[in-house]
């Protein structure tokens, strides 16, 4: 029996959530609102004139959501804690999960829902999936078991704000995600990278500042694939009506889940693969030129995305488009193709056959005994004495 791998020690989740803890609170809930600088950074008002996520189904695998949080009420579906097997109940733990969930579908509260927590993608709704147990999250194996869970529980997106630690069983779970077309959006890890990151089928994403670059506390997207987002200093809920602001890949994880949320509604027919390559294409450049390990493809940039005349396009083409059945149809033009392409080498080797038969009975021509031999073009210098024949087959030449 395969004994499953434990968790790596700096998971996202409890570091992040210890940034909280360290970090000054908000003294009141409506100051929150105007310290959220990503949502200037990201045009995020513009994006939702567009899109708000609504009838899209993010899963949140994390430590549980506070189901009844005003920032929350009506956007969290019932769940399920892994461990139990049961619906996850109201959450009194160390909010983590709570603050993804909002900064993904946060609507906020109060008059207009001025105050508290507004998400990339208010009408997206929470699927939470709780693996913790006892403070602890438990094995990696919890992992690929939640993304089996949240694939056949109608979840569109998934978020993991979680540093992994590598699970045999990961890999056919992402490809299944895959398969569903159900991109799954995974934090780069804050003190040690995830095992996740490495693994097809994952969007890895890393924190930046209000500057622009990424935080000291991130890690980069280990490969040349992936995605920045702000993910320092990001303002998250932590009580009924405390809030203070947070660091890490954690929240730059959520805030890309409720972009693809925005997307996901906006464009329902792109598969998992051209969502990806959206946001990709659209990203703006950061740090070496190009794709790199630190910041991959660049900075989320949802609005562009979401203005993308063209979406379903992507920078290189899949390997199913590149390898595309041959229909009946395109072998008929395939074969006439190939018959006009023989017919005109056929005709060329017959030119370049009498072409050279000519000169070479040209070539071989006798000149008589005694006959003058053509005159010599002039080229300003004495002309040179003719040649003699030596056979019959001999041909006039000049020494």
């Amino acid at each position: 029996m395969r004994t499953p791998r434990r968790l790596a020690t700096a998971l996202t989740a409890l570091s992040a959530a210890a940034m909280v803890a360290v970090s000054p609170g908000i003294a009141a809930a409506d100051s929150v609102r105007s310290q959220s600088w990503q949502m200037d950074n990201l045009h995020v008002t513009d994006a939702q004139a567009l899109s708000r996520g609504k009838g899209v189904v993010v899963a949140v695998i994390d430590d549980g959501v506070q189901t009844d949080h005003p920032d929350l009420t009506g956007n969290v579906l019932p769940g399920v804690d892994i461990y139990t097997g049961k619906p996850q109940a109201v959450e009194n733990g160390e909010y983590h999960g709570t603050q993804m969930a909002a900064l993904i579908a946060g609507h906020g509260h109060g008059n207009g829902n001025r105050d508290g927590v507004l998400g990339i993608a208010p009408d997206a709704a929470i699927l939470p999936i709780k693996i913790s147990y006892d403070g602890s999250l438990g094995d990696a194996n919890n992992v690929t078991v939640a993304i089996r869970w949240a694939l056949t529980h109608g979840a569109d997106i998934i978020s993991i704000s979680l540093s992994v630690s590598f699970d045999a069983d990961l890999p056919a779970a992402l490809d299944a995600a895959s398969a569903k077309n159900v991109p799954v959006i995974v934090g780069a890890g804050n003190d040690l990278p995830s095992a996740l990151t490495a693994l097809d089928g994952t969007v890895p994403v890393v924190a930046l500042g209000p500057d622009g670059r990424i935080d000291p506390v991130s890690q980069g997207v280990d490969g040349r694939n992936g995605l920045a987002a702000p993910g320092a200093d990001i303002p998250v809920p932590t009580g009924p009506g405390t809030y203070a602001p947070g660091t890490g890949t954690s929240y730059s994880t959520a805030i890309v889940a409720g972009a693809f949320a925005l997307a996901r509604a906006k464009y329902p027919t792109l598969t998992a693969e051209q969502l990806t390559a959206l946001f990709y294409r659209h990203a703006t450049d950061l740090g070496d030129r190009g794709p790199d390990v630190v910041y991959g493809n660049g900075g989320l940039n949802v609005l562009d995305a979401l203005n993308d005349p063209a979406p379903i396009t992507a920078n290189t083409p899949s390997p199913s488009a590149a390898a595309a059945p041959v229909t009946a149809q395109s072998g008929l033009s395939a074969a006439v193709v190939l018959a006009g392409v023989l017919v005109l080498v056929l005709l060329l080797g017959v030119v370049v056959a009498v072409v050279a038969l000519i000169f070479v009975r040209s070539r071989r021509r006798r000149i008589p005994d005694g006959a003058a031999p053509a005159r010599l073009p002039v080229t300003g210098q004495p002309r040179a004495p003719l040649g003699t024949s030596h056979g019959k087959d001999d041909r006039w030449t000049t020494p």
